[in-house]
């Protein structure tokens, strides 16, 4: 069939395609990527983004859009179907799904927006009319956290995704997702469950426990509500070899980008490297675990060769930035400043701060209780200053050279984020700062050629400024 060259390319054997043509053509379909020029064009689309050569890196493509193709057949396959919206992080429902697989109840949990959003941006190039149906059904431009509920809005509409019957939604980090999700549910039908909190603790200071207890009952009250609707209980172990899963994701995912950034020349392409990140997001189904763990080994076992062998896509000493952003819809910005000789060492919250490698400041924590812990710890989701101090003390362990911070157009968090951490970081380490307009889920707000004039411009000065420190002439 016409579509196989792309599964093949994405190491799908002759057998799996034909034992799921049927669910292959109903995805094409429902994207209206049903014909020989739309998979063509995909073919070239996903290999202008990532980099087939690596080993692993087309198992993972694989894996993204085998996983949105269970996602389109949630509510064919399974009598439940809960979806999980971000900001919230796997490891907080992962326990569900070791629960799932352990009784082998009939229910499909899946991080729904996100990698349909990846698949439909990255692989596909048919997101736009997701996001253009989604300002349709009330989600106008500027509503939405970043254009992550237009596009949730899209997906029901258009019947790619079906709804859900429980979303579990946080209003942690952000105010807005749960503002979306209440109107999307009163127009879809499906029952929205919150998770409430005060996400507001300042590093140096003493973390107020009542704020952890209020957060993680929170977490608890969601848990018994699923319980109530599907007699679905996870029990210890199953939460526990959540944290599991998502623990060895996540360190693999630093340790990747502690190598990445550490080396003389950068490895891989960011958005190879995002590869990697973005398996936490598709681990809800647990049929990938092992295909998932084996490939991110490929691409880091490939990454440390390269580094043994001095290989890398950038000139030695290139000036290193710290990008304050990793736009998932669509990884054409990362290309663009990777192409203009900058060596993008870190991406957002991609290091560990010590914080994070405290111990549980509540003793004998509850699943809940660790949880809420660490989401406190990370720099972006506590507080806005310690965002900033992250930015310019992980900027200093990896020797940065400069900075390109972001400022989202429809995501009220961070619209001034961008603003405030350039202020900070250039009068905390003096280090020069480039904020770029950019957008998680949405790449119509900003223009490609427009970005590419100015990343050269900012990496021209970087590398004079490189140039100068090398002759010892740097102030």
């Amino acid at each position: 069939m016409y579509y196989d060259k792309l599964f093949k390319l994405m190491e799908w054997t002759v057998e799996k395609i034909e034992s799921n043509r049927s669910r292959i053509e109903l995805m094409l379909e429902k994207i209206d990527a049903a014909s020989e020029a739309d998979i063509d064009h995909a073919v070239e689309h996903v290999t202008s983004n990532f980099d087939f050569s690596i080993p692993g890196v087309p198992t993972l493509v694989g894996v993204l859009v085998e996983d949105f193709i269970d996602s389109i057949h949630a509510r064919l396959d399974h009598k439940y179907v809960i979806a999980v919206n971000y900001p919230i992080l796997p490891s907080v429902t992962l326990g569900l799904n070791y629960a799932q697989k352990r009784t082998n109840a009939d229910i499909y949990i899946f991080a729904s927006t996100l990698n349909s959003i990846n698949v439909l941006g990255n692989i596909f190039d048919k997101y736009t009319r997701v996001l253009e149906v989604g300002e349709l059904v009330g989600q106008a431009a500027g509503r939405a956290h970043c254009a992550q509920y237009q596009a949730e809005a899209g997906l029901f509409e258009l019947g790619i995704l079906p709804v859900p019957d429980q979303v579990i939604v946080s209003g942690w980090f952000c105010d807005q997702a749960a503002e979306a999700d209440e109107m999307l549910s009163r127009i879809f039908g499906f029952e929205p469950l919150y998770l409430e909190g005060v996400m507001d603790w300042t590093w140096e200071e003493n973390l107020d426990e009542r704020i952890v207890h209020y957060d993680a009952n929170s977490i608890k009250r969601v848990f018994n509500r699923i319980e109530e609707l599907t007699g679905l209980v996870a029990n210890a172990e199953d939460t526990n070899k959540g944290w599991q899963y998502f623990g060895t994701l996540a360190n693999a995912t630093v340790n990747l980008l502690d190598m990445n950034a550490k080396a003389s020349r950068q490895i891989f392409s960011h958005a190879d490297i995002s590869l990697v990140y973005w398996s936490m997001f598709v681990a809800a189904d647990l049929k990938h675990e092992e295909k998932v763990l084996g490939a991110v080994e490929k691409v880091i076992k490939a990454a440390t060769e390269r580094v043994e062998k001095g290989e890398g896509i950038l000139p030695e000493n290139s000036p290193k930035i710290y990008l304050g952003m990793r736009t998932i819809c669509d990884v054409k910005n990362l290309k663009i400043i990777e192409e203009a000789g900058l060596h993008v060492t870190h991406i957002f919250m991609d290091a560990f701060t010590k914080y994070e490698l405290m111990p549980p400041i509540i003793e004998n924590p509850t699943p809940e209780i660790q949880a809420t812990e660490f989401f406190f710890k990370r720099p972006g989701l506590s507080n806005a200053g310690n965002l900033y101090q992250y930015e310019a003390d992980s900027m200093k362990q990896y020797n940065c050279d400069g900075a390109i911070l972001s400022y989202l157009f429809n995501c009220r968090p961070w619209s001034l984020g961008a603003v405030m951490g350039k202020d900070y970081i250039e009068k905390t380490i003096n280090k020069p700062v480039m904020i770029m307009e950019a957008d998680f889920y949405d790449s119509r707000l900003y223009s490609p050629e427009q970005q590419k004039t100015r990343v050269e411009s900012f990496a021209e000065v970087l590398k004079l400024n490189k140039e100068m420190e090398i002759m010892g002439l740097a102030e």
